[in-house]
């Protein structure tokens, strides 16, 4: 048996920090015990332009194991437990942990120092930060932890696994899927929690996600959902346009009402499950740009124009720019990039460019401008 100590990195825009405290470097941090070690949470800081940036969430855990691979399960699921609370916390995308190194103690000899190093990944996380409230977090951590059946408890971070994933992905009929299962994984816990609080004597198999929708969102339309759910799930209705539409329209409340319940089966009092219901998601900035003109050159047939398809390539990238707005309490990220268009005998000119990106990043606003190189 060896003391492990195992530090991981979580791309998430959940931070613990406030502005001044990011401002003056003076992090908090958290500690917890664990039934076989400790564990510390803080937020991980860059400094980029003389500006102190959120970099994610920052976690070094203890534990005692055979041998690290043991040490290594045993870390991911209280990483996984701590994220899927913050989740639920903030409503807020939090990417699973990224293992950067570990340290083995033995009785003999130095310790080993094993890192991890990723030299391909260069992914940035843009948008608002979200505050963990560390009132609500510790209240959520302590009903969690104080659940007296194993079997909720089971249920309960199962589900909160599929809150997270859904918050992650993009794709919306993904996202739908993911918060329904996590609702028929509570499905059991609602019907009986349903009957304890007197509401119904002999509660059926949907009634306790039906009270939630109904009673606890003000929400009338739970059998078209749960009709949008067998037809989905079970495969008889085709996913065309206008069916892929409707469930767009499920997948807020399909998600309001995984967090009331799992809210609800943790015994949250009602403040606080009215507080985090109320929360719109936030997820990273997932942004492209869209740049249109006219080209010349270029074949009208198929055989032609598949042979030589245009491609535009990014050929350089200008290093970004931060800049802090201490009176907005704004940070402004500038930046650029040179395209070209690789296409023997074809010019393009073009005339039109826009910005898009996901709308729940918290992003005020963004710009863009195309300029011609007129040495490409």
């Amino acid at each position: 048996m060896a003391r492990f100590f195992l530090q991981y990195h979580f791309q998430t825009l959940a931070v613990m920090a406030n502005k001044k405290q990011l401002k003056s470097r003076q992090l908090p941090a958290w500690k917890f015990n664990l039934s076989d070690g400790s564990m510390r949470l803080r937020d991980l800081i860059k400094n980029v332009d003389g500006i102190n940036m959120y970099n994610g969430l920052d976690m070094i855990i203890e534990v005692n194991a055979d041998s690290e691979e043991e040490a290594v399960t045993l870390s991911k699921n209280h990483c996984e437990t701590v994220l899927n609370l913050i989740t639920l916390c903030t409503v807020t995308f939090c990417h699973p942990g990224r293992l950067i190194n570990t340290i083995r103690f033995g009785q003999k000899n130095l310790p080993t120092l094993r890192y991890y190093v990723y030299p391909f990944d260069q992914k940035e996380n843009y948008g608002s930060p979200v505050l963990i409230d560390e009132s609500t977090f510790a209240k959520i951590h302590e009903a969690y932890y104080g659940q007296r059946d194993i079997e909720s408890q089971r249920r309960l971070m199962r589900a909160l696994t599929w809150l997270r994933k859904g918050i992650n992905e993009e794709d919306t009929v993904d996202e739908f899927t993911s918060y329904w299962i996590g609702l028929e994984v509570l499905r059991c816990r609602l019907r009986r929690w349903l009957k304890k609080s007197g509401s119904k004597k002999d509660p059926g198999e949907w009634d306790g996600l039906k009270h939630v929708f109904e009673k606890e969102l003000n929400y009338p339309d739970f059998e078209n959902i749960k009709c949008a759910r067998n037809g989905l799930l079970h495969g008889f209705r085709e996913l065309s346009p206008d069916f892929v539409n409707e469930i767009n329209g499920y997948v807020e409340p399909a998600r309001r009402a995984l967090i009331a319940s799992a809210a609800l089966v943790l015994g949250l009092e009602p403040k606080i499950l009215r507080s985090i219901v109320s929360k719109d998601v936030r997820r990273a900035l997932r942004q492209w740009h869209v740049i249109e003109g006219d080209i010349e050159g270029l074949p009208d047939d198929f055989d032609g124009l598949v042979s030589i398809y245009p491609r535009v390539e990014l050929e350089r990238s200008d290093q970004k720019s931060y800049e802090y707005d201490d009176e907005e309490g704004k940070l402004k990220v500038k930046g650029g990039y040179n395209l070209r268009m690789d296409m023997p005998n074809a010019t393009w000119y073009p005339k039109a460019a826009e910005q898009w990106g996901g709308k729940d990043a918290g992003v005020d606003q963004g710009a863009l401008s195309v300029e011609k190189n007129e040495q490409q």
